[in-house]
């Protein structure tokens, strides 16, 4: 980050309060905008609008926020080299589940769908971290010894009362995105400052400021030059008797203001209340239209606004029609029980006068007629063509396709669903993307503010892992450089129980694989086992869940060299029996090969003097059968020997 140096002249209420109304200008166009669009999406009219619509504004925005975030993201905190640092390893670990239990803390989902609305609304969607510590007041009492007048010892105590962190919280909470300020730029990096409007009671204003607070003028807090008509009517409402108070970031001081139109001074200032390296408590907002030359965003439905326009007006049409297209008709005075037709339910008979003469004047039809309704029909069905088209259109503005509003037809195979379904979101991609870079830059602005504030003991408390002061050295010192954040989307979905459970097993089972298939080679010692451990590590690694197994696999042993014990009499004995006995099958086998060979070789006259060798051949092996059976008697009378010397000189 760029050192910028102080300006003498950023000081003081009056050069905020004026910054504040110039950004508010320049953003001027686009609130009018924002808070149409917000009366188009609640449908607010009143009772003198007649008008038919069709809330496609509505509609839209509920498909991209089921596609845009479905459920939790979950932090992935990686270490970027991996190394045998202990109190890395473990810190990652330890930020990772902090960040994880930190989500379930407070209602997460709730900021970010706030922050998505607010995206797809009016065009920019913000969020800010805070950190808000619970304390309690613990009494000290010290003791000293002081000198009285009298030059003679006393005894003294003192008692005081100081602030205890019994708790943290780093949550993420919504910020409405009127209540938002920013400096005047092109782009993010080139903002100065920012500033969140507060509306605070009397008695807020007193708990947070003191008396400075209870000096504020209420009938001078608020700027009804700076608000649009809109903004004036939807906050009076709400913030009747509120002083209108401005939290300002300025980032080329690093400094954090309080100042109101009802006071002349500054209400508060401090410096870095988070120590962050962008100063800012928010990541980059959320825009969904906005050119490279300004910040201010455009609201979407401005893209298409005419459609809509042209929408509400064919559905205005279409009521009209449909309110047309009723059964009317005429019918002879003379005949006025067909005047109980119209009413008349299935199966009903109307009696009637004089039914002969009315057959003579056509029947029915010559007694009764109707409106023509044909022409009405048919430019009713022009009218849902019509608006059909314009849907389509509105839709193709959005890159909204029928696969992801759920629609598709009846005989569409699975191949072309899928199809579709893969290059309808391809529009979706870069929203996306940012909407995912929106919540990883949330979750480092957290991770920034645990390494930086967060109490050890009250993060071993939520990861359920000890935290020492290598640990958190290592956090604060490797923070930026050391650490990959990361967090697990849609795409690779935040797990649920079974999920997790597929992972465990996937890590277990490569770990078996590579234990048993390694284990043969560590033992011959083709594999040093240093090597074999590494190379499990790395394998691990690459698995989330095989992370938290680094510190069981980090602390295994090579095993001790196997001593073969020194046989006894018998078992040596029996060994010897059993290398005689196996000796002696497979002579025997290689003698029953020899004499079926025989056979085939004595049909051919022609062999005899090979069947004379052969016959040779199988008495030398058998002569060596014989002599080996001799030598294995001769062995076991000389290891029944030497048993029975052992067995005297132990009882001798």
């Amino acid at each position: 980050m760029e050192s910028m140096a102080p300006a003498p002249d950023r000081k003081g209420a009056d050069f905020w309060l004026r910054a504040i109304k110039e950004a508010r200008g320049v953003e001027r166009k686009w609130r009018d905008r924002a808070y149409k669009v917000v009366e188009r999406y609640r449908d607010d009219r009143d009772g003198s609008d007649d008008s038919c619509r069709m809330n496609i504004l509505w509609s839209n925005t509920d498909v991209l926020m089921a596609a845009l975030y479905s459920r939790t993201p979950a932090p992935d905190v990686r270490r970027r080299w991996m190394g045998d640092d202990i109190a890395a390893r473990d810190a990652a670990l330890a930020l990772e589940r902090y960040l994880e239990y930190s989500l379930d803390s407070y209602n997460f989902d709730s900021t970010i769908r706030d922050a998505i609305k607010d995206y797809l609304l009016v065009g920019r969607g913000v969020a800010r971290v805070k950190l808000s510590p619970d304390t309690t007041e613990v009494e000290e009492v010290t003791e000293t010894v002081e000198m009285g007048d009298d030059g003679m010892p006393y005894a003294s105590t003192k008692t005081e009362f100081n602030e205890e962190i019994v708790d943290q919280q780093i949550t993420c909470e919504p910020v409405h995105w009127a209540d938002l300020v920013i400096h005047p730029a092109r782009c993010w990096r080139e903002v100065e400052w920012i500033a969140f409007r507060h509306m605070l009671d009397r008695a807020e204003l007193k708990a947070q400021f003191g008396d400075i607070g209870a000096d504020v003028n209420f009938t001078h807090a608020r700027d009804s030059e700076s608000y649009e008509t809109e903004e004036r009517a939807a906050d009076s409402e709400i913030y009747d008797g509120r002083a209108e108070v401005y939290e300002v970031f300025d980032k080329r001081n690093r400094k954090r203001i309080f100042v109101t139109l009802g006071h002349d001074k500054v209400l508060e200032e401090e410096d870095d209340p988070y120590g962050l390296a962008d100063f800012f408590p928010i990541p980059e907002p959320l825009y969904s239209v906005r050119t490279t030359g300004t910040l201010v965003p455009i609201p979407e439905m401005t893209l298409y606004q005419d459609q809509i326009q042209e929408l509400d007006l064919i559905t205005t049409r279409i009521a009209a029609l449909t309110d047309a297209l009723k059964r009317r008709g005429v019918y002879d005075a003379s005949q006025e029980s067909l005047a109980q037709l119209a009413s008349a339910g299935d199966n009903v008979f109307i009696p009637v006068d004089n039914y002969a003469a009315m057959l003579e004047r056509g029947g029915l039809s010559g007694v009764l007629a109707e409106a023509p309704i044909g022409n009405l029909a048919q430019v009713l069905a022009q009218l849902y063509t019509a608006r059909s088209l314009i849907l389509e259109t509105i839709f193709e503005v959005i890159g909204i396709s029928d696969i992801t509003r759920g629609v598709s037809a009846d005989r569409e195979t699975a191949t072309t669903s899928r199809t579709k379904a893969y290059f309808g979101s391809l529009r979706l991609v870069n929203r996306k993307r940012e909407v995912i870079r929106f919540i990883r830059d949330i979750m480092r602005l957290k991770a920034e503010i645990v390494a930086e504030h967060l109490d050890p003991v009250v993060m071993s408390a939520a990861t359920q892992i000890q935290i020492g002061p290598e640990v958190f050295m290592a956090l604060r010192d490797e923070m930026g450089r050391g650490y990959r954040i990361d967090i697990e989307t849609d795409e690779s979905v935040a797990y649920d129980e079974s999920e997790e459970r597929t992972q465990r097993i996937e890590v277990l089972q490569v770990a078996g694989n590579f234990i048993s298939q390694s284990s043969e080679l560590v033992q011959s010692g083709a594999l040093p086992f240093e090597a074999a451990k590494q190379l499990l590590m790395f394998g691990l690694r690459g698995f989330k869940k095989g992370r938290e197994l680094e510190d069981i696999f980090e602390s295994l042993q090579p095993p001790p060299p196997q001593q073969p014990d020194a046989p006894d009499g018998a078992m040596q004995l029996a060994l010897v029996e059993r290398e005689a006995r196996a000796k002696e099958a497979e002579l025997k086998a290689q003698i029953e090969q020899l004499r079926a060979g025989i056979k085939g070789r004595e049909l051919d006259l022609k062999e005899q003097n090979m069947k004379q060798d052969f016959d040779l051949d199988v008495a030398k092996l058998e002569l060596d059968a014989q002599e080996l059976d001799q030598t294995g008697d001769l062995k076991r009378e000389d290891m029944a020997l030497r048993s029975l010397e052992l067995e005297q000189s132990e009882n001798g």
